[in-house]
């Protein structure tokens, strides 16, 4: 590990188990050079990480980008224990593993995973990414994107053949969006990978804003009709998306 990531990590934990603490405290708890946990501390201000105590000015208290940073984790960490019994039980209903994932530029990145009592096939891993153009979480999310958010990040695909069912263009990709936003749900059928077909939908916030999608994916299972299987994925995104507070009967085209 890095010697002065450690160090800042150390620096910043210390501070935020305190009322604030001053530069001296600072070296004497690290026990290194002054100037050293100098450096550290000018940085951490200028990162707004640290600020200045606003009753004494010689101590050091977390700063607002250190709030913001856990206030991220925590919509995070609401997000998935909010999504998980939803997506959880209807992968073992379907028999089919589970995915929550988020855009990362142009690629899906999967932030989520559970095999489903009886799922066969579960080759992406949390922390993967794949092109959004070709999986049915990235159309999901891609969908819903604001206008011109979507076309902006649209005109940026380099598109590859990953199989032969792999949306080609531009163009192709823009109709099967249309489509998407029409019924509320994606298909990847076999577009990333050959054997699997995948069902995605969006996840929306309490300001209607998409916030992740969800998948599911395994063979094809009979039992179900693709349109069945998309209305109970439509449902489940929807579920999720009302318990983090969005207030629409519906998101798919009325």
């Amino acid at each position: 590990m890095n010697r002065t990531i450690e160090r800042t990590l150390q620096i910043l934990n210390y501070v935020g188990e305190s009322d604030g603490v001053t530069l001296k405290e600072i070296t004497n708890y690290m026990m290194i050079p002054k100037s050293s946990v100098f450096d550290i501390v000018q940085s951490l201000l200028e990162l707004k990480l640290l600020e200045q105590h606003r009753l004494n000015d010689r101590k050091y208290i977390l700063g607002i980008a250190a709030y913001s940073l856990g206030s991220k984790y925590t919509k995070n960490r609401s997000l998935f224990q909010v999504a998980a019994p939803y997506l959880n039980t209807l992968a073992d209903k379907l028999k089919r593993t589970s995915f929550m994932g988020t855009l990362d530029g142009t690629d899906i990145i999967y932030i989520y995973k559970y095999a489903g009592d009886g799922a066969k096939l579960a080759t992406c891993s949390v922390g993967s990414k794949h092109p959004a153009y070709a999986t049915a979480l990235g159309k999901a999310y891609l969908a819903y994107l604001p206008d011109e958010e979507r076309i902006a990040t649209v005109d940026k695909i380099n598109f590859i053949q990953k199989t032969n069912n792999t949306i080609k263009n531009k163009q192709d990709l823009i109709e099967n969006l249309k489509l998407v936003k029409k019924r509320g749900y994606s298909i990847d059928c076999k577009e990333n990978e050959d054997l699997m077909i995948c069902y995605g939908a969006p996840i929306f916030d309490s300001t209607s804003s998409i916030v992740a999608a969800i998948s599911f994916s395994d063979v094809r299972n009979n039992d179900y009709s693709d349109d069945e299987i998309g209305g109970f994925v439509r449902e489940c995104a929807l579920n999720i998306s009302r318990d983090l507070g969005y207030l629409e009967t519906q998101y798919w085209d009325k």
